[in-house]
């Protein structure tokens, strides 16, 4: 869950399929249109959509909401973007059929790692409600948040702190999920996976609808940081290998061990094998394949 303050750029926006900037009116049901082949998403009460056909990244235009004065909840939603945002400032194809969403609110104590183990459970939720069969499609949470289908990354989260509200200091904080629907990008090296190659019939806006009814709820059970301990222990009953051997690396720097719990702050526990106990707070890490190896 990596927090990274967004640069702002002064260009021309893309334009709404249903909503310009300036009017900050949420989407109604009567003008959804037909080209997105799908029935407008449920959104909680007091969460407002703006929804794009292309955008350059919901993230960035989350950020100009910020900047603009936007303070939220609101959500931004594209069918395609062309300058997707992933972790680590890696690029996110982004090709049509799939959901590439960002939830831009406040919170009154920012603190980004917990949010998004929060969010990552909400993630995990929406795509278990877009599976028929879970004997046949295991999901598991990857830390820091990634979300893996039969052990393959099928989504993924960028959180990003964007602005603070000027009257009280409240924190605006940009969540954007990457949730593989339909298609699965081909990427050299990434073995990735989508909902469809484990027999989802849900849409891309019925995977909207979903997680942001998923979000509400584990927000509510964050509750600002006060229900971290059971959002831990949710997460870490989810996880994808905790007690195996893992390498992690950040930057150049590589370090091998075991996975063997979460910091109460969030950090990965990692016994190094000179028995030491090494706290990680940011990195990618790999967990060789039970049958399969690295």
């Amino acid at each position: 869950m990596l927090e990274r303050p967004v640069k702002t750029e002064s260009r021309k926006r893309s334009k709404a399929l249903f909503l310009r900037h300036s009017e900050r009116k949420p989407v109604s049901h009567s003008c959804w249109n037909r080209s997105m082949n799908a029935t407008a998403p449920t959104l909680p009460a007091g969460y407002r959509l703006i929804v794009f056909d292309e955008i350059d990244s919901t993230n960035r235009e989350a950020a100009r909401l910020a900047q603009a004065g936007e303070t939220g909840p609101v959500w931004v939603w594209a069918n395609a973007q062309t300058k997707g945002q992933g972790r680590a400032d890696h690029s996110w194809v982004s090709e049509r059929g799939n959901l590439y969403a960002t939830l831009m609110t406040g919170f009154s104590r920012a603190r980004p790692t917990e949010l998004g183990f929060a969010m990552a459970l909400a993630l995990y939720d929406a795509a278990a409600r877009c599976l028929p069969d879970r004997a046949n499609a295991p999901l598991a949470l990857k830390w820091p948040n990634d979300l893996l289908v039969d052990g393959t990354k099928t989504a993924g989260i960028l959180l990003e702190t964007v602005g603070r509200r000027e009257n009280d200091g409240v924190v605006l904080v940009a969540a954007g999920f990457g949730l593989n629907v339909t298609r699965k990008p081909a990427i050299a090296g990434c073995r990735l996976a989508c909902l469809a190659d484990f027999g989802a019939k849900a849409g891309v806006a019925d995977a909207l609808d979903y997680l942001a009814a998923s979000v509400e709820t584990w927000l509510t059970r964050w509750d600002n940081g006060r229900g971290f301990a059971a959002i831990r222990q949710s997460w870490l009953a989810r996880a994808h290998g905790l007690g195996r051997p893992m390498t992690v690396r950040t930057g150049q720097r590589r370090q091998e061990g075991v996975f063997e719990d979460l910091a109460p702050d969030g950090a990965l526990l990692l016994r190094l094998g000179n028995g030491r106990l090494k706290r990680i707070l940011a990195g990618d890490i790999a967990i060789p394949d039970r049958n399969n190896g690295p």
